[in-house]
Formats: structure tokens, sequence, C-alpha cells
């Protein structure tokens, strides 16, 4: 099942805003929702989302390059701030977060992980120079990873600044522990999220019927960031929000660093 023991798993699943106790909810169940998300992440993953194709769907058009979304100016910003030697997306779709980071600072280790194997395709040639469709046009050198994130092949303390943009958000909170686990055991000294907190919409999505994920009381609550890598062993080095400037919704951003 998990990759954490039952009462660890818990603990981290009451890190949530609405303080729902999971606690009180059939562990049982709460274990045969676990499995059956996990057996088409690990399989089939473009059967739970949508797959976006082709690449020209990945183009940023209100936010033409080099004019960059808010929340890829934080990422860019934080990483030109700290200088990590080794840099690791999660959940990296066809890199497009990534190739405007690399493009701004490549003096680091890249690594992608993207669970979606079409998403993965796309995402090789989109680091391709001789790719026109999303600038900057620059051959991006990123070990691209194909896996989902609660099953990282990376080893402990493996990468310096671990992040994601975006992708948390549409995780069902089942598996948030199990995802953050995992994220925190690569990183060797900082994590960074920079998600919708879904205080408006609800961003989680899962299509595929017989997944059946959605039950709002379980799969549709809001990451206590803070309270989960705390138990994890990380501080919070800085943390901001902001309002997107085209979407109703709200962006987050925590940059966490190891503490012990």
């Amino acid at each position: 099942m998990t990759l954490l023991d039952k009462t660890k798993f818990i603990s981290l699943l009451n890190c949530n805003k609405e303080n729902f106790d999971f606690s009180e909810v059939n562990f049982d169940e709460l274990q045969k929702q676990y499995l059956n998300y996990l057996k088409f992440s690990t399989k089939d993953f473009d059967k739970i989302y949508p797959t976006v194709a082709p690449l020209e769907m990945w183009e940023m058009t209100d936010f033409p390059f080099p004019e960059l979304h808010p929340a890829h100016k934080k990422i860019i910003s934080l990483v030109n701030k700290y200088k990590p030697n080794s840099i690791c997306e999660i959940g990296a779709g066809a890199g497009v977060v990534t190739k405007l980071l690399y493009n701004d600072y490549s003096d680091a280790k890249y690594y992608s992980v993207e669970p979606n194997k079409n998403h993965v395709k796309l995402m090789e040639e989109n680091f391709q120079s001789t790719s026109e469709i999303i600038k900057p046009q620059i051959e991006v050198d990123s070990e691209i990873i194909h896996a989902p994130v609660q099953r990282l092949p990376l080893e402990d303390c493996s990468v310096e600044f671990v992040f994601s943009c975006t992708v948390m958000m549409h995780i069902p909170f089942l598996m948030i522990p199990d995802s953050v686990s995992e994220i925190s055991r690569i990183s060797s000294k900082y994590v960074l999220h920079v998600e919708n907190p879904n205080d408006e919409i609800n961003a989680v999505v899962t299509p595929h019927k017989k997944l059946k994920m959605n039950d709002k009381s379980i799969n549709k609550l809001r990451i206590n960031y803070e309270e989960m890598y705390k138990s994890l062993g990380f501080i919070v080095e800085e943390s901001s929000n902001w309002r997107d400037p085209f979407a109703d919704c709200n962006y987050v951003s925590y940059l966490f660093k190891r503490a012990i």
C-alpha cells in the first residue's frame, strides 16, 4: 500500500485546512482508493487525466515569451537567489517550466519527472533546439523520468531543489502524504510548491470513472503545507501569495528548507 506506515499516513492526511479527522474514516476504504489510483498512475496515467496534445496546446498565449506568468517568475527568481546545483521538477508535463528555468539558469543538473507517457514524448520534442513551438528555442539538458510522484526513482537527498508548479492541486488529497513524503525524501535542501490553494476553485480532476476518488470530504481538501513539511523535518524559508492575472483564483508559494 502506501510507502508510509498507517500512523504516519493518517497523521499527514490530518494536515488539511478543513481540520478533517481521518482517524474517523474507514482505513480499508482509504486503502482501496489509494491502491486504485496507484494502479493507474504506475501503468496508464493518461487514463487518469486527459492527455494534452499536441505540443501547440502547451503554448502560453496570454504570456508569450519572454513575458512570463507570475508563477513562473517566482520559480525563476528563487532558483536564481539560491543557485542550487541540482533541480527536479515534479509533474513537468511538456517541460514548459523547466525550459523557461533552464534558459535563465543552466548551471545545475536537471531532472524532469512526468507520469504521463504521452506528455513525456512532447517533452522530448520540446527539449530539442529544432522545436520551434514553445519559446525559447533552445536545447534543454534535463534527465526525463517517467514516473508518478508517489514512486520517485531517485536516491534519498539526491536533489538540492525540488519543485512543483500547479501539480499538487490536481492530486486527490488521499495521495498527498506519499507525494509530499517522496518529494521531501529526494530533497537535500529545498522544496518549492507554487500552487492554487483551491480556496475558490477546486482543481482536483479525476475524470476516469473507475477511480472512484471524487468524495469531496476526502479527496478535495486543501493541503496544510506548513504542517506537513514541519512533520517531515522542514521549515518555511519563504512564502507568498498573489492573484492570478487571468483566472479567478489565487496562487500560493512555499519554499521549504530541510532542518534535519
